[in-house]
């Protein structure tokens, strides 16, 4: 991306049009390949490329996604963080990975999305409202 412009038109494609594949290389994020084998039957995991901790953990008997913060992240600056980012600043991508994750997972009926904070899962969701995107914990 060469110009603020380029930045944006990419936004607006990841939040609007982007597949659950660009979405991950985005995030830099990859499908766990021990996913629904032994030790995960019930599960798919997303884990990030940099460091293979898992990212996103799909509970395919619980109807449940959660997505998992690094231990460290509640040691460290806040400034940066990748889930800080994502759901502080980013919603419409956030938003846009809740809405490929619900088409990838229809079989799950609805769907519960949860973080894990605080050390413990808080379920939320995204919505647009007259504010623009914003996060509600639920």
């Amino acid at each position: 991306m060469n110009t603020l412009m380029d930045l944006h038109k990419r936004l607006c494609y990841l939040e609007e049009e982007a597949t659950l594949s660009e979405l991950l290389k985005f995030l830099g994020m990859r499908y766990f390949e021990g996913s629904r084998k032994e030790g995960n039957e019930d599960r798919d995991v997303y884990e990030f490329i940099e460091d293979n901790t898992m990212a996103i953990e799909v509970l395919l008997n619980e109807s449940k996604v959660r997505f998992h913060s690094k231990l460290n992240a509640y040691t460290g600056s806040k400034d940066g963080s990748f889930w800080d980012i994502l759901f502080e600043t980013k919603l419409g991508v956030l938003a846009r990975l809740l809405d490929v994750l619900d088409e990838k997972y229809p079989y799950l009926g609805s769907i519960t999305f949860e973080f894990f904070t605080c050390g413990q899962f808080e379920a939320f969701n995204v919505y647009y409202g007259p504010c623009g995107w914003q996060l509600r914990w639920v």
